[in-house]
């Protein structure tokens, strides 16, 4: 297991897109015994304003909080529903998890630069060529920022 590998990042939005991103980020640190960073951008409102549901707290509650909270529901539901296929735990590097604020985009690129990483990967909903090209994406932002390879996983 090589000490100073690089980790691999993968940008989750807690969708079933972001479910496949990191299955295959999983199984691509395993192989390259690399570390995995899962990275969660919190939208910030000064740029673009944006809402998570409150899960019945009493009381409104901070972005990252509820960030966290999705971050850490959506690793466990991850797992549930991925037993067996390259748990976190086996990853000879280990894992953790990131919360940043911003703009999705240029924050995954950002902490990527600074984490050091080898590759990120991020899912996508696969829109057509047409529709990318008219409406864009932030898979292909990232994809088009980055200095380092991205992997785009539909």
């Amino acid at each position: 297991m090589p000490e100073d590998a690089k980790p691999i990042l993968v940008a989750v939005d807690f969708s079933s897109h972001s479910e496949h991103a990191l299955a295959w980020a999983l199984e691509a640190a395993r192989r390259f015994e690399a570390p995995l960073v899962v990275l969660h951008v919190v939208h910030d409102p000064g740029y673009a304003p944006g809402s998570y549901r409150d899960k019945g707290a009493d009381g409104p509650q901070l972005q990252e909080e509820v960030a966290q909270e999705m971050m850490d529901d959506f690793l466990r539901k991850f797992a549930e529903a991925h037993p067996g296929q390259c748990a976190p735990e086996d990853l000879p590097n280990g894992m953790c998890t990131k919360l940043a604020v911003g703009l999705p985009a240029n924050r995954v690129v950002e902490v990527a630069e600074a984490e050091g990483a080898q590759l990120i990967v991020v899912g996508s909903k696969g829109r057509s060529a047409l529709a990318s090209i008219l409406l864009g994406s932030k898979a292909e932002r990232i994809a088009q920022l980055s200095p380092v390879p991205v992997t785009i996983v539909h």
